[in-house]
This record gives structure tokens, sequence and C-alpha cells, in this order.
């Protein structure tokens, strides 16, 4: 009994939201594997119900009760069902003790009192008629709130499923929309170097193999002297298909953030002349237009920028173009 009590206690005070999480869990876990336990937490919830409806739980139980139960349109229903109930047997209860009080007060004789009898018994059928009605409402109730919960329940995992299957066919069609741009980018990539390769091959088929053909570029290197003549004068050899002269200006040891070269040619003459020219293995590159310079003396005065902002004189440095066909 003891054990009764206990187990009807943790269901009430489950079904009211009053125990603890580990406590819930245990009795969840309990319900599920037996099916007498699941039976007695309806019980209890029935019990709880009438309690309820009869007025005769705790307040707080009650405001418990509110706010657990009476959210729901069919728990109302039931509450409502289970008043009925309460209010029909006292109905039966009270006629009973009328008639009770009447037999104890009135002579009857034995005729009478076989009809007491009779009437007796068809109160206790009465009120057992009324017990099971309500018994088969409350089944009938439940059975409804349960039909409707499972069928949100299949209803709410169809429709995650249907957005699922959904998600999928969406993933497949942006994966193939991707592999079929992939394939696109690929077989262009393949005709763009398909194109490439044969424009190679027509430019080499079109250019004769002259070994004897001359640079374009004509490169000389100079070192800075002192004065005009002090010493050999190089020269340079500019060709007529000749499109660039480039003069490498060894500056030593000299170091600024950039360099200005002034081309004069023998009359004093400027003939070209660049600013920002960087030095690179203590070489200046200076890189001229081939048509600019014709067969004369050419002299090239180059000039560091300090750090002051200021430029300082670095050398000069000669040179002859000769002009050949």
């Amino acid at each position: 009994m003891n054990d009764n009590a206990t187990s009807e206690d943790i269901l009430i005070r489950y079904l009211l939201g009053q125990l603890s999480e580990e406590e819930q869990s245990q009795v969840e876990e309990r319900f599920i594997g037996d099916s007498e336990y699941y039976e007695q937490l309806l019980m209890t919830e029935d019990e709880l119900r009438c309690a309820y409806a009869r007025g005769t739980l705790a307040p707080a139980e009650r405001e418990r009760f509110e706010k657990r139960f009476l959210i729901y349109a069919d728990e109302r229903k039931k509450v409502e069902a289970a008043r009925a109930m309460i209010n029909e047997l006292s109905s039966i209860a009270v006629e009973e003790r009328t008639e009770a009080v009447i037999a104890s007060s009135e002579k009857r004789n034995w005729r009478e009192r076989l009809m007491a009898i009779a009437d007796l018994r068809s109160s206790a059928r009465r009120f057992a008629m009324a017990a099971a009605v309500v018994a088969l409402l409350l089944a009938f109730a439940w059975m409804v709130t349960e039909t409707s919960r499972l069928r949100r329940q299949v209803s709410q995992m169809e429709s995650r499923r249907t957005t699922r299957e959904q998600e999928v066919e969406q993933q497949s069609a942006e994966q193939q929309s991707r592999v079929e741009q992939l394939n696109r980018e690929l077989e262009e990539e393949r005709n763009r170097r398909a194109r490439l390769e044969q424009e190679i091959t027509q430019l080499r088929e079109q250019s004769p193999a002259d070994d004897t053909t001359r640079p374009s570029i004509i490169s000389l290197i100079l070192a800075p002297s002192r004065v005009r003549g002090g010493g050999e004068t190089k020269k340079l050899t500019i060709s007529d298909d000749s499109a660039q002269v480039r003069l490498l200006l060894n500056v030593g040891e000299s170091a600024h953030r950039s360099y200005q070269a002034v081309i004069l040619n023998s009359d004093g003459a400027q003939v070209w002349s660049r600013r920002g020219l960087r030095v690179s293995q203590k070489v200046v590159v200076v890189t001229v237009p081939a048509r600019l310079l014709t067969e004369d003396d050419y002299e090239i005065n180059l000039k560091g920028l300090a750090d002051s902002g200021e430029l300082q004189r670095v050398g000069d440095y000669y040179f002859t173009a000769i002009k050949t066909k």
C-alpha cells in the first residue's frame, strides 16, 4: 500500500510538473516499457481531473492543473465530462438518501418494502450505468485526443519528409547545373588552346627560319669618363631594322633613389632624356628608340636623386653611333 501511495504521489507530481528533470525522465522511461504503469498513469490523470472537477485540489495544485491541462480544448471537455458525471452521481446519492429517510419515517407493508428494494437496485443500476457512460466518454475523448495527436505527428513527419526531398532535389539540380557549367568551361578552354596551337603553327610556318636575322634591340655597356675622347670611344652599330638601343651605364658604388639621363649629340643638342631610372646590379639601363640616333658622337649625362631631393652628378658616358643597312 505504501508503494502504491508513493507511486501515485509521484505520478500526480509528474502530471502537475513538480518533478525534477531526472525524476521526470525516470517516470517516462518506466511507463514506456511498462504498460501497467502507463495504465496507472492514465487512471491517476482521470482521478486528478475528477478531483479538480469536485474542487478538492489544494490551491497550488489547482493552479498547476489549470496551467498544464486547461490550456487545451480537449482537456476542458474532459473536465466538463467529469464534472457532469460527479453531478449525476451526487444527484443519485441525494435521491437515495431522500428515499431512505422516507422509508424510515413511513410504515410500509411487505409489498412496499419489496418495491423499495427494487427501487434501490434500480438506483444502483442507474449509478453503474452512469459511471460506465462517463468512463466510455472519457475513453472516447482520450482516443480522439490521441488520434488527433498522432495525425499531427504523421502530418509533421510527412511535411518534413517532403521538405527534405525538395531540398535534395534542389541540391541535385544545383550540382548538375554546376557540372554542366564546368564541362562547358572545360570545352571552351580546350577550344581556346586548340586555336592558340593552330595560330602558333601558322606563325611558325609563315616565319622564315633565318638565323642571320638581326636583333631588334641593340645593347652597349658603358663606363663613365671624365672628358670626351678621354679613351677609346665605344662604337654602337645600328641597323635599319633595329627598333631600340639599350645602353647599360655602370654607376659603380653610387647609390641614389633614382637617376636622370640626358643624351646630347656632338653639337650639344638634347636628343633624349628620362627621369625615374632605377639601378640594378650597379647598372642603370637606358632604353632609347633607335630612330633618334644618327651617325654621330653622343654624350650621356647621368645624375642621381639624393635624399634631399637634389640631383647630383654621377658621371658622363660617351659613344659613337654608326648606321648600317
